[in-house]
């Protein structure tokens, strides 16, 4: 493998390094290569990459992403099943910013945890966010699919705690 950074072939170790040494401070860095980890479904990997993208974005004069970081963090420990700790994540995520995504995938670990109603109130909240109150950096990270996914899981939430008719 070539690099242009480097004279001749740089190792794995050397192309770490560099992205240490050059791209610590750099939290959206690392933020993508965690979403790279989630796509090849190496969760922890992902963790690890989100944990340093809220210590680099934490130390910027604006959190402007910080709430994205949180929601992916969350999202990698609910995949690993690890529901506590992805409520934790989401809590933190909400604190700084409410989005769609976070109230839903709030949902979806309350329903993991069968808090339906916790779960309820979180996907209302989730469809009750307008979109023209969104930022355009927001609606770009908002995945496509989360309104009819919000929608969808408040009518099997509400089908499981006996609400047939609302559902």
């Amino acid at each position: 493998m070539r690099f242009m950074i480097f004279q001749g072939h740089a190792t794995k170790i050397q192309v770490r390094r560099f992205f240490r040494n050059n791209y610590l401070d750099h939290a959206l860095a690392f933020c993508y290569r965690g979403r790279c980890y989630m796509h090849m479904q190496e969760y922890k990997r992902a963790l690890y990459d989100f944990s340093a993208a809220i210590r680099a974005e934490q130390k910027s004069p604006d959190y402007s992403n910080l709430a994205w970081y949180y929601q992916f963090s969350g999202q990698c420990n609910l995949l690993l099943g690890q529901y506590e700790e992805a409520l934790i994540h989401f809590d933190i995520g909400l604190s700084k910013d409410e989005t769609k995504a976070l109230y839903f995938y709030r949902g979806i670990t309350n329903v993991s945890l069968q808090r339906f109603k916790e779960a309820l109130s979180d996907f209302e909240n989730a469809h009750n966010i307008k979109e023209e109150n969104m930022s355009l950096a927001d609606k770009e990270k908002q995945e496509k699919a989360i309104p009819y996914k919000i929608l969808y899981n408040w009518g099997i939430t509400l089908r499981r705690v006996g609400n047939e008719d609302a559902s």
